[in-house]
């Protein structure tokens, strides 16, 4: 009978990387977490001190406008995303859609991959041990 030590050893990658996926996942997550705390932090402070009001025109003491077809200081695109009621509800609807989510569709794809390599190897030395399978004819 073979010791378990082979199996234990060949387990170790897809298990040390299932444990790395999960904390992707995890820090991912709370990153992307903290860069959309950020954005409404930053949405407040524009609204504060006027930045989404509209732009002055043109005088001629100022010279030319830079842009002038923009309505406003921010970009459109900024401005068009704060029509939620609280930053939490923002933060909690963007974190499953941008980077975020394929972030964390690529981590549990890896996650995943690593499950069934594990299963496999696990199944193939069940029967190895078993005398189901013998080392030769699982490679033929």
């Amino acid at each position: 009978m073979s010791k378990p030590w082979p199996t234990l050893a060949v387990l170790i990658a897809p298990l040390l990387n299932i444990l790395l996926c999960v904390t992707a996942i995890r820090t991912c997550s709370r990153f992307y977490q903290r860069f959309l705390e950020t954005i409404t932090i930053q949405a407040k402070l524009s609204h504060m001190i006027g930045l989404t009001a509209p732009r002055l025109k043109q005088t001629k003491s100022s010279g030319p406008v830079p842009f002038p077809r923009d309505k406003n200081i921010l970009p459109e695109r900024w401005l068009k995303g704060r029509h939620l009621k609280s930053s939490a509800d923002f933060v909690k609807t963007k974190m499953r859609y941008g980077s975020n989510r394929l972030i964390r569709l690529s981590f549990y794809s890896l996650f995943l991959f690593n499950a069934a390599i594990a299963i496999g190897i696990i199944i193939y030395f069940i029967g190895v041990r078993a005398g189901v399978i013998t080392i030769v004819e699982a490679f033929i």
